[in-house]
């Protein structure tokens, strides 16, 4: 979204948060960092609040929430607390009490607003203008009707009922995902058995191929409409082999394709792991940070299909890279949560591991960073 924010008005923020979020909170606590004189919202990080609560463990919750706001440059922040516990301002809960003791002890700006936000109201704690937030709050219904409400149902941009359902995939019917299973288990077969080095260039060639031609028919198919299985269940295969992995990977990043495609050629002499570092740096780098191309939403539809047709313990390739593009877009709960489900899978895929330390350390992608 490119129109500015009017952050002076607090109800524009609280209807912010859930879009940048993805999910309607619940139980949470959030903190939105507010940048330079005209209060431009910046990086948005969220934790349960339970664990922020938590006598033994609160504290060191809250020093990570406030080192990302310095990392942030913000130079006032909002604290939002979601709760499932109050009904209004006159209201107390030693749960919200410690949340926000502790985050105002350890949040250092300019400003911080602070506000609740319970399944029928939202109030400022502690206002003595009943004017502004009455004895049971305003109704947070209002926050449905703002601008950035308005803005985001005219983008088509949908708030997910819960953080579960951030990753949900779609529904895939028995029939469809045994054939899909069944291709799958045949190109692993076929992988397996090849011999010399030029056989497994040409399958590695044939893969990234096949995934250029879904990509392809993705764009050509009716909104909603799933790729054959049998073509998703050869790309699930493709995926587990590390290379055209990275090739894939490398050919999200826009203008990348003739890069992604040596990577799967291996060329005798060609050394690809500089450019590779660059591709990656286009995603990752603040100085060189892309923004993702209008092929993410395509790459997306196309991975969850893989991963929905895949057995559990085979999805973690598709789901690690849906994670990468969720952390592109700046979607950290979602990347969070599609790495749960790697770990589901297999605790030990390398590239989750790596992509994990970003996401738990609330590592803005590139081109969020160069934007501060």
């Amino acid at each position: 979204m490119n129109t500015t924010l009017r952050v002076d008005e607090p109800r524009e923020i609280l209807a912010l948060v859930p879009y940048q979020l993805g999910f309607r909170p619940t139980r949470s606590v959030v903190l939105v960092s507010l940048r330079g004189p005209a209060r431009r919202v910046g990086l948005v990080v969220r934790a349960d609040l339970d664990d922020v609560a938590d006598p033994a463990d609160g504290p060191g919750v809250c020093a990570v929430l406030a080192s990302h706001l310095a990392d942030d440059g913000g130079t006032a922040a909002v604290l939002v607390v979601y709760t499932d516990r109050l009904t209004g301002p006159a209201d107390a809960d030693p749960q919200v009490d410690r949340a926000l003791r502790g985050l105002r002890a350890t949040t250092d700006v300019d400003t911080l607003d602070v506000w609740v936000v319970t399944p029928d109201a939202y109030f400022s704690p502690g206002c003595p203008d009943r004017t502004c937030c009455p004895e049971r709050g305003r109704p947070v219904q209002d926050l449905d009707a703002t601008q950035v409400g308005a803005q985001m149902v005219l983008a088509g941009v949908a708030v997910a009922p819960s953080r579960e359902d951030l990753v949900r995939l779609p529904e895939v019917p028995a029939d469809a995902r045994a054939r899909s299973q069944a291709a799958a288990r045949r190109n692993r077969a076929r992988r397996a058995h090849l011999v010399g080095d030029a056989a497994t260039t040409a399958w590695r060639i044939e893969a990234l191929a096949a995934w250029s031609e879904c990509r392809a028919a993705q764009v050509a198919t009716p909104a909603g409409a799933p790729l054959p299985p049998v073509v998703l269940g050869r790309l699930q295969a493709a995926l587990e082999d590390v290379r055209v992995r990275d090739a894939v990977l490398v050919s999200l990043v826009p203008g990348r394709d003739a890069l992604a495609s040596l990577v799967v050629r291996d060329v005798a002499g060609q050394d690809t792991s500089s450019a590779v570092g660059d591709a990656v740096a286009a995603v990752v780098d603040p100085v060189a940070g892309l923004r993702p191309g209008e092929r993410a939403r395509t790459d997306r539809a196309i991975l969850e299909q893989v991963a929905s047709h895949a057995s559990r313990r085979r999805r973690a390739p598709a789901l690690t890279l849906l994670a990468l593009l969720a952390w592109w877009h700046g979607d950290g709960a979602r990347a969070a949560s599609l790495l749960a489900l790697v770990d589901q899978a297999d605790p030990s895929y390398r590239l989750a591991s790596l992509l994990r330390r970003a996401v738990d350390a609330g590592m803005p992608p590139g081109w969020a960073a160069l934007g501060r």
